[in-house]
């Protein structure tokens, strides 16, 4: 009718060390139930092996979402479960497998490695259930802002400033990233819009997708270009009508001409078909245009004496060599020298001398 009561075992390590590789020992604290205090009987005690299985410890990524920064990082807390007694685990940090934005809930979020588990075995006590979750990544803005830009007018709307970027995130870049006005044309002080050209490349390894892209306009001057218009000198015979009157221009931007400016060139001079000999002033006028300060530059019609054709060859020299007399004294003295009469030919504003002009007057 003896008997024992309280009667335990244990295993001597609570961590996992295989199969059979764990040893069970007889507690201490039973009893002995033989009226005697147990002193009937000399106890044996023997020890057994067993085996401690890996318990289940799962970690789960907890869902996330973030404005694209150009990292994988998350801030979510990553949930655990099967943690027994005082284990503990710590660096336990979970990440995005991809930085770009994919959509809501288009992007996988992942545990990191790099945690430890303090369970006194190196974790082996665990056997570890990692769970994936979806998150989403959203557009970071990104502003580009043209700058103020002056230029003199060219015909065409490019600006030579940089654009402003902002936003852009580390190990991202932008090429390709132009400004221009939105019109070409000269319109005061600030008057002209700058805006951001499309055609840039974002490269972010998505597309650009990763970014929202704000562009902000700003306000330029496109200043007068300088424009030239200087009559070319002509000639006419006395009594003669009016010779067609030309001019030159040098300052055009590419592609104008007369034709861009307002209004039609004229020509003002107080030579009529029956003006006296001698050199008028001719004046060119009538054209404008905010693209261009004009500078009119005049030039002369000389009217020309029916006199030997070396004459007037040489009244024309004169006169463009600024050296005339506008009162006809020159010519009457120089016709003197001359008896010989020939007809004036005029062509193209110029002289056309026959061959058998001698060079009596030094010409």
């Amino acid at each position: 009718t003896d008997s024992v009561s309280g009667l335990t075992e244990s295993y001597l390590s609570k961590n996992v060390l295989g199969t059979n590789g764990s040893t069970l020992s007889v507690n201490g604290g039973y009893t002995v139930n033989d009226g005697n205090g147990g002193l009937n009987y000399a106890v044996v005690l023997n020890t057994a092996l067993g085996t401690i299985t890996p318990a289940t410890l799962t970690l789960s990524a907890s869902t996330n979402t973030k404005v694209y920064d150009g990292t994988t990082s998350a801030s979510g807390t990553v949930g655990v479960s099967g943690l027994i007694g005082t284990d503990s685990i710590s660096g336990l940090t979970e990440s995005y497998v991809s930085k770009n934005v994919l959509g809501t809930n288009g992007s996988a979020i992942n545990v990191n490695s790099g945690f430890t588990l303090n369970d006194g075995n190196g974790g082996l006590n665990y056997t570890l259930v990692l769970n994936a979750a979806l998150g989403t990544i959203t557009p970071a803005t990104l502003t580009l802002s043209a700058t103020s830009n002056t230029k003199i007018y060219d015909g065409n709307t490019s600006a030579a400033a940089a654009v402003g970027v902002s936003g852009l995130q580390s190990g991202d870049t932008i090429t390709g990233l132009l400004e221009s006005y939105a019109s070409k044309n000269v319109l005061g002080t600030n008057g002209s819009t700058l805006n951001v050209d499309a055609g840039y490349t974002i490269h972010d390894g998505n597309g650009g997708a990763n970014y929202n892209v704000v562009t902000n306009s700003t306000t330029g001057t496109i200043n007068p270009a300088a424009l030239t218009i200087a009559v070319v000198d002509a000639a006419k015979p006395l009594g003669a009508p009016l010779p067609p009157l030309d001019a030159t221009t040098s300052g055009f931007a590419p592609g104008d001409s007369l034709a861009s400016l307002s209004g039609s060139l004229q020509f003002l001079t107080s030579a009529t078909q029956a003006s006296p000999v001698g050199v008028y002033l001719v004046t060119p006028a009538g054209v404008s245009s905010p693209n261009y300060t004009i500078s009119f530059v005049g030039g002369t019609l000389t009217v020309l004496p029916s006199y030997p054709q070396i004459l007037a060859a040489r009244v024309l020299a004169e006169t463009r060599n600024n050296t005339h007399d506008t009162s006809g004294g020159f010519v009457e003295e120089l016709a003197k020298k001359r008896h010989r009469t020939t007809q004036v030919v005029i062509k193209n504003g110029g002289l056309n001398l026959p061959s058998d002009m001698d060079n009596e007057d030094g010409l």
